[in-house]
């Protein structure tokens, strides 16, 4: 029986399991397979669909740069159990047979210039910690030792990166796959949030409507209460801090666009409707 997206963890969202996914927060993971994510949630991404329009322009292009013939049960679209893992599935973009009657599982990706600095050079295993996760999975469901990653990456042309197959690697990711699923999913408890922002709209999403009932403050709830007199007294004196440290360095760069030094760059450049914008990238900052 094929699995659906809700009964178990797909090879494209372990990455998220482990949250080392650019995409997708464990919790947004939680809230789809609990079936609390609403529909604009779930809704493909202008991004998204750019890059199934992609696809098999890549796809042809391997084709033709490798002499490969490509299986037509795999086409991206195709879901495939995880042999021993009910809970896994995987559905691999292609499979490709090459000239020397090797099969190699193609990945195909088109990303966006903010995604660069984490490729290597093509030809070596170094590519976004996501993309070697899930075809790591792929390979062990199709039984292939070799994946090429085929990128194109800020509208460049696209390149070819070589990941072979770790067994012990698939190993741990499919046994912290299950742990979190029966830890999570079956105990219906969400996972740790990745940020305050994730934790109060979390918080928000599972308190539901207010019934008119009121609360007597208890003695853990004096004490947050209090915790957050103070910090958004201090928050405040902060903002206020920030903009005059901000209006300070304004007034230094004048006309200046740009502004280097040993804790980085600030950008203040003017938009196509003539508005400046701001911009720190301090050093040590992602």
């Amino acid at each position: 029986m094929t699995p659906s997206r809700n009964s178990g963890i797909g090879a494209s969202e372990v990455a998220a399991v482990l949250g080392l996914s650019p995409y997708m927060t464990p919790v947004e993971l939680w809230l789809r397979k609990t079936g609390r994510a609403t529909e604009a949630e779930t809704a493909q991404t202008p991004e998204q669909a750019w890059g199934h329009y992609m696809e098999p322009v890549l796809a042809q292009w391997y084709a033709d740069k490798m002499g490969a013939a490509y299986d037509n049960a795999i086409d991206g679209k195709t879901t495939l159990p995880w042999p021993g893992e009910p809970l896994l599935f995987a559905t691999p973009d292609r499979l490709a047979t090459l000239p020397v009657a090797e099969r190699r599982l193609v990945e195909i990706k088109n990303v966006g210039r903010w995604m660069s600095s984490e490729w290597g050079e093509p030809g070596t295993d170094v590519v976004p910690e996501g993309y070697l996760i899930q075809s790591q999975c792929y390979m062990h469901v199709l039984g292939v030792p070799e994946a090429h990653v085929v990128a194109a990456i800020g509208g460049m042309p696209p390149d070819i990166w070589v990941v072979k197959y770790d067994a012990t690697l698939v190993r741990m990711l499919a046994d912290a796959a299950r742990e979190w699923w029966e830890r999570h999913v079956v105990a219906d408890e969400p996972p740790p949030a990745v940020d305050g922002a994730e934790d109060n709209r979390l918080a928000t999403r599972l308190a539901g409507k207010a019934n008119g009932h009121a609360l007597a403050a208890d003695a853990d709830l004096e004490i947050l209460a209090a915790q957050l007199r103070d910090q958004r007294a201090l928050a405040a004196e902060v903002k206020d801090l920030t903009e005059r440290t901000t209006a300070a360095i304004k007034r230094r760069m004048g006309a200046a666009h740009t502004v280097e030094g040993a804790f980085g760059k600030i950008t203040w450049r003017a938009r196509v409707d003539g508005v400046r914008v701001f911009k720190p990238a301090f050093r040590g900052e992602e």
